[in-house]
């Protein structure tokens, strides 16, 4: 279905098995459909930790995994313990049903899974690929981020009818990423020597590193995309979270429309992830500014409009400019980080990110003791500062070479 170039020898499948390593990224929000039912099962608990918990392991381990990652340990035996540990965090709720701290120690175990893995796809593409071959293969790593996402949180929201521990069969998808894993590519050492110059839009200049250590400009580069990627878990996952409960103040239906509702969320952002690289190199800085201008219209649209269908769109919008928003700034990023030192900042932005998405939980309790209000809130704020990031970035370009 593709067609994959890159500065060295991949096979279609090598490709294909690079890809895969996305396909399980959004796995913490597996059990998003069946929020409303984990609220009902454990009242006494704060409920939310059952999404935000792994987050807190995803962070060491995400940064853990890309300081030794193709230096000490091979990208592949790092890929197999993170998946193993998915499957066997991931499914263990389904069999221990009665505790619920044994509950959170599996989220915990799962948590370290996807930590190992969060960082190794996007570091494998820009080890391998540069200049619009590598907005291309980021833009395709989403496309199968959110298509597994869909895949998760359908099959999740389904069993969820049947039992809330049910939920977490469904990472049993996770299958698929091990059976081909045994094509992932293995970086050389000669991919850490001589830096390959990356083609960038029209009007526009930049560096990369020459040396293994980061120079000015690549720090703030990943300082600025681990701030981006942290506020954007921040204010978008409670949101994300709390779709299930939404729907149902709506009166807009129950666990399997919540979870179509993030289907709709996954899909749409695989459209935009197939298309990322043409978008990317047409908009150039504007895509970010489109991202949050109409990522705050999408938020609009769910804290205000009261069909399932309009709802269903807001939560498709909210998918779409997420993975445009996230894969832009990894795209920015990779213009001003040599190749040998992806798997570190990649690992930061990451880390960083996901522990926007465990923070979530206490801003979430935060907005709620200070409004009452926990549903509708975090809507209204993303929408104030998505406005205020639009505003900002068009007047800062990330891609120039004076900013």
């Amino acid at each position: 279905m593709f067609v994959f170039t890159k500065k060295g020898v991949l096979s279609p499948l090598q490709s294909i098995s690079l890809l895969a390593i996305f396909f399980t990224s959004m796995g913490v929000a597996t059990v998003s459909p069946a929020m409303a039912k984990l609220a009902a099962q454990f009242p006494l608990y704060n409920y939310a930790l059952i999404s935000t918990l792994p987050t807190l392991f995803i962070v060491p381990t995400t940064l853990w995994a890309g300081a030794v990652a193709g230096k000490k340990i091979r990208y592949r035996t790092i890929s197999l313990v993170g998946i193993l540990l998915f499957l066997i965090g991931g499914i263990a709720p389904f069999f221990l049903t009665e505790s619920f701290t044994v509950l959170l120690i599996c989220r915990a175990v799962f948590g370290i899974g996807v930590g190992l893995r969060a960082s190794l796809g996007n570091a494998l593409v820009m080890q391998y690929y540069t200049g619009k071959e590598q907005a291309d293969m980021l833009g395709y790593g989403n496309l199968i981020s959110n298509f597994g996402g869909v895949l998760l949180q359908m099959v999740a929201g389904s069993l969820a009818e049947y039992g809330w521990n049910y939920t977490f069969l469904a990472h049993l998808l996770g299958l698929f990423s091990l059976l081909l894993l045994v094509f992932q590519p293995e970086p050389e050492e000669s991919c850490c020597a001589p830096t390959v110059t990356a083609e960038v839009p029209n009007g526009y200049r930049h560096s990369l590193l020459k040396s293994a250590g980061f120079d000015h400009r690549g720090r703030i580069a990943t300082a600025l995309t681990a701030f981006l990627l942290f506020l954007q878990q921040l204010v978008s996952y409670p949101i994300l979270m709390n779709i299930s409960l939404l729907f149902e103040h709506r009166h807009a239906g129950g666990a399997t429309v919540a979870a179509t509702a993030l289907s709709l969320y996954s899909a749409s952002g695989c459209l935009i992830g197939f298309f990322f690289g043409k978008i990317f190199y047409k908009l150039k800085r504007l895509t970010l500014v489109f991202g949050y201008f109409i990522a705050a219209a999408g938020a609009g649209i769910l804290g205000f409009a009261k069909q399932t269908e309009i709802l269903m769109i807001g939560s498709a919008i909210m998918g779409m400019t997420s993975v445009l928003l996230i894969t832009s700034a990894y795209a920015i990023l990779g213009m001003y980080i040599s190749p040998n030192q992806s798997s570190l900042a990649i690992a930061i932005a990451t880390g960083v990110s996901n522990l926007g998405g465990f923070a979530s939980a206490y801003y979430l309790n935060m907005l709620g003791i200070i409004t009452g209000e926990k549903l509708f809130t975090p809507i209204y704020v993303l929408m104030g500062v998505y406005t205020l990031l639009a505003t900002a970035f068009m007047v800062y370009d990330p891609l120039l070479k004076n900013s």
